[in-house]
């Protein structure tokens, strides 16, 4: 993980965290997706760990890992996060994955299988939803919207997808407004 400081962003000020060195885990590889929040930032991998680096304490210290198949040997194949003021998200295999900020443990996950995601989450500005979109190839089938105060298979609203504009867009990109969901 390398970070440069906006306020002197020059290749003097790079500093790098050697994620995979340091805790000597050499999973910790190949991330495909990263958000920051809540005075971290977080990154995934498919295989499926996530990791949380304090920024406050870009060190060995600040890192901390869980590896998914530890809650649930389900749990594989993460591909995209998010974040709101207390969680950390993230879909894998078509499960909707959620870490208590406050508690970066297997206690704090909490998951079910929401089915239609595969592809893309967001949570939404006003932070009482998560949206996902499920991908056959690249192309959209489905947005999945999930309650995040409920935040079980019965607060799950699928959309699918029929205009045939859209799915043949090859996008997997997800925007969530105040108003609209776009892909």
């Amino acid at each position: 993980l390398l970070r440069v400081p906006i306020s002197n962003f020059n290749a003097e000020n790079q500093e790098i965290l050697d994620i995979a060195t340091i805790t000597g885990r050499s999973e910790l590889v190949g991330f495909v997706d990263s958000v920051s929040g809540g005075g971290y930032v977080y990154l995934v991998n498919q295989d499926p760990f996530v990791v949380r680096v304090d920024i406050n304490d870009f060190t060995a210290t600040g890192i901390a890992y869980l590896d998914l198949r530890t809650v649930d040997p389900l749990l594989t194949t993460c591909i995209t996060c998010d974040v709101d003021d207390n969680y950390f998200y993230t879909a894998c295999s078509e499960h909707i994955v959620r870490i208590a900020m406050n508690d970066f443990s297997v206690t704090g996950v909490s998951y079910f299988n929401a089915g239609n995601i595969h592809g893309t989450i967001k949570v939404s500005p006003d932070k009482k939803y998560i949206y996902g979109n499920k991908f056959n190839y690249w192309i959209p089938l489905t947005i999945t919207r999930i309650d995040l105060v409920s935040f079980n298979p019965g607060s799950t609203q699928v959309l699918n997808i029929s205009h045939p504009n859209v799915i043949d867009a090859y996008s997997r990109q997800l925007i969530v407004t105040e108003e609209y969901v776009y892909i």
